[in-house]
């Protein structure tokens, strides 16, 4: 056997194992009727920012801590758009991962993470597997803190979605996961933007594993 036939399929092998570092932990549960949600991307949504933005209205009751950070930097901003953004960046970026091309979610991801993302793939490709996401829902997106840096602000959300995830091997034989089952998946990401930043987009920075069940 050709030896880097036999690199790439030990490659594989390890990373299938850390593979739900990456995409977060799963228990799965039999489908149950639902439609997959319709996440259009939004990474320019809002793209033209005034020079001076005004303050939103406070909604009623406290605001989130982590909201009062992030607005010390940005008085325009709106935690329901940023919500709903990290919903659909989720779905983008998964997905992006499970078909093995990057290249539109790569403005989004930190050249680490994607490094990160780039190696798995290239193994699953190396020992002739393919792997399908498809998403039934996200249930959740919920922002645990926010951090100020010295040069930038860092986000944290934890996801708690619905997947149905398969790897098939060369042969189009399921390895891993099961078409017939939906997956509970939780995730904790982090993302961060420069302080100060017009571009209302944040960029994908960690990966920190599973979210703590809820």
């Amino acid at each position: 056997m050709d030896p880097s036939l036999i690199f790439f399929a030990a490659l594989a092998a390890f990373l299938s194992y850390r593979l739900f570092s990456v995409l977060g932990t799963k228990g799965g549960h039999e489908p149950e009727e639902g439609e997959r949600p319709s996440l259009a991307p939004r990474p320019s949504e809002n793209a033209a920012a005034a020079e001076e933005p005004e303050p939103r209205p406070e909604p009623k009751g406290p605001v989130p801590a982590w909201v009062r950070t992030v607005r010390e930097d940005d008085a325009s901003f709106d935690p329901r758009e940023f919500e709903e953004g990290a919903k659909a960046a989720y779905e983008m970026i998964v997905t992006a991962f499970a078909e093995g091309d990057l290249s539109e979610v790569a403005p989004y991801v930190d050249p680490s993470v994607r490094k990160a993302f780039e190696v798995a793939i290239d193994g699953r490709r190396g020992a002739g597997q393919t792997m399908e996401v498809t998403f039934v829902g996200i249930e959740r997106a919920e922002v645990v803190e926010a951090h100020r840096q010295s040069a930038h602000i860092e986000v944290t959300v934890d996801y708690r979605s619905d997947q149905i995830r398969v790897t098939r091997n060369a042969e189009g034989e399921v390895i891993d996961g099961d078409p017939n089952r939906i997956d509970a998946v939780r995730d904790r990401w982090t993302f961060a933007r420069k302080l100060g930043a017009r571009d209302p987009n944040w960029t994908l920075v960690a990966t920190d594993g599973a979210a703590p069940a809820a």
